[in-house]
């Protein structure tokens, strides 16, 4: 699929959005549109990671460090044109081992649906649940104990497992609220941010070294990664060829002018 297929088809294909609900083979019901993807992409990426990760950038490369957030952007980019291609042609649950699984096999695909579910979702997720847990501890300093923490840890990790049961419609509403929730903070930095600027700050005198400045963009990696969750549950989007470039394009575009502007 080149640039001009791409535009073609999100142009000139009619809209698909308001077409009775269908559903899929797998029995689900192709219910998310282009702004419940753009939110779950939005969701996906920006978490509890962004609250922590700038301070690590600007002690490793001070004003250097907004340099980083481009060329981790550009990297992540890449990646995310993959997935817009993919998964417009796959469009079953599963989202990259779905893709891995359609072009190599089953076994391919069991074998990345494992390393997925270990690498981001359980040791990913469980780095971010404890940086918000961290977070709450300044003002709730009972976090700090190791059972209240666990206990904050079943609560909301079974109730997303309820709300997940309960339906994709209701989980889309909820991503919403809870994407309101998380920007927030974000942009209220952004705004009273702006009056604390110091224009020597920006300035910068020397390249940091290339190790330096490598190391730094695969820790933001981690902070720009999460958009292909989003696309597990391809088997509930509805007109993909359309949805999932949309979807991705604006979410990524939407998050990267947050990262810049923080």
């Amino acid at each position: 699929m080149n640039f001009v297929t791409l535009i073609y088809e999100l142009l000139i294909i009619p809209k698909q959005d308001q077409m009775p609900i269908k559903k899929t083979g797998e029995g689900l019901e192709r219910v998310i549109g282009v702004p419940g993807l753009a939110i779950t992409v939005i969701n996906g990426i920006i978490g509890a990671g962004i609250f922590a990760l700038p301070a690590i950038v600007s002690i490793q490369l001070g004003a250097f460090g907004i340099y980083a957030y481009i060329f981790g952007c550009i990297l992540m980019a890449t990646i995310m044109l993959c997935y817009t291609e993919i998964g417009t042609r796959v469009t079953s649950s599963g989202g990259s081992y779905a893709y891995v699984e359609a072009a190599f096999g089953n076994f391919a695909g069991f074998i990345i649906n494992w390393l997925y579910f270990l690498g981001f979702g359980a040791i990913g997720s469980a780095a971010v649940i404890n940086i918000f847990a961290d977070s709450l501890s300044v003002l709730f300093p009972v976090l700090t104990n190791n059972l209240v923490r666990a206990l904050l840890f079943f609560v909301m990790l079974g109730f997303m497992a309820l709300l997940n049961i309960r339906g994709t419609k209701q989980s889309v509403q909820f991503l919403k609220v809870i994407t309101v929730i998380k920007l927030v903070p974000l942009i209220a930095i952004i705004i009273f941010g702006f009056s604390h600027i110091k224009p020597s700050n920006l300035h910068w005198q020397n390249l940091p070294p290339l190790k330096t400045f490598g190391d730094t963009v695969l820790v933001l990696v981690f902070a720009i990664a999460g958009f292909e969750a989003s696309l597990s549950v391809s088997g509930e989007i509805k007109n993909s060829r359309r949805t999932v470039p949309l979807g991705i394009l604006l979410g990524s575009v939407l998050v990267f002018i947050i990262y810049m502007l923080i």
